[in-house]
């Protein structure tokens, strides 16, 4: 099953995602904002809830272009990283669990959530995810 993410859409098809996620939660990103004087924003809220899962024991992971939030991620028990590759990181990708992929054009900042003309898809598909998570594991390291 595949399913569109237009725009604003976003907040309301990947959070209940999130929020179900039993065993893993990896994250690439281009772009990740903190706006730490706007806390009910979408993009704190995402925040939040990854945070929240984490301290329940989902192992959540994220690979950034920008260092920007990487502190706050880990103080939080988020693992993180910012990489430097010969090729620039510009993907970005959610994957859930074994099973949930989510990729399109959101950076995880309040322009894409809100503004943007962005685009993205949820595909259900163990296969892809697995493909998807072979690539993750090779920024990861």
């Amino acid at each position: 099953m595949i399913q569109s993410i237009i725009g604003h859409e976003f907040a309301d098809a990947v959070f209940p995602l999130i929020g179900a996620a039993k065993s893993s939660v990896d994250i690439i990103a281009y772009d990740w904002r903190w706006y730490p004087k706007d806390p009910g924003n979408l993009v704190q809220l995402f925040t939040t809830l990854l945070i929240k899962k984490a301290k329940l024991g989902v192992n959540v992971r994220a690979v950034l272009n920008y260092s920007g939030i990487v502190y706050l991620l880990r103080q939080n028990g988020i693992a993180a990283r910012q990489k430097r590759f010969s090729k620039f990181l510009h993907a970005k990708l959610i994957l859930i669990d074994d099973d949930i992929t989510i990729i399109g054009s959101h950076n995880l900042t309040l322009s894409a959530f809100l503004h943007n003309q962005e685009c993205s898809v949820v595909i259900y598909d163990k296969e892809l995810n697995l493909t998807f998570k072979k690539f993750f594991e090779t920024l990861w390291l």
